[in-house]
């Protein structure tokens, strides 16, 4: 299992041409061979976010990072979405959760 750490803040323009390519990339992630989840998280005071997503294996990330439209988006987000952003892929070598789950 692999994960790409995206950290990004974003620019005060483009608000909704960005609303809708993230919309975009959320759904065509999900038909990506190999991809497992993804969360996001933005500061709406700050602009500055994190999405993190799991992979199969590093073949998976390239493919995902080379389809058109994500290289459209990435092309996009240096014009106009970001101000900065950086990405770190590492390979997860363990996993522990716990959870308490109150009365349903």
């Amino acid at each position: 299992m692999f994960v790409v750490i995206f950290r990004s803040r974003r620019s005060e323009e483009h608000d909704d041409a960005y609303a809708e390519w993230s919309r975009l990339m959320a759904d065509a992630v999900l038909e990506s061979e190999g991809y497992v989840d993804h969360v996001s998280f933005r500061d709406p005071v700050t602009r500055e976010g994190v999405t993190i997503a799991h992979f199969e294996s590093e073949d998976s990330i390239s493919r995902w990072r080379g389809l058109p439209d994500h290289r459209r988006a990435q092309e996009l987000g240096r014009e106009s979405f970001y101000l900065d952003y950086t990405v770190e892929v590492a390979e997860v070598v363990r996993t522990h959760s716990w959870s308490r789950r109150g009365p349903e």
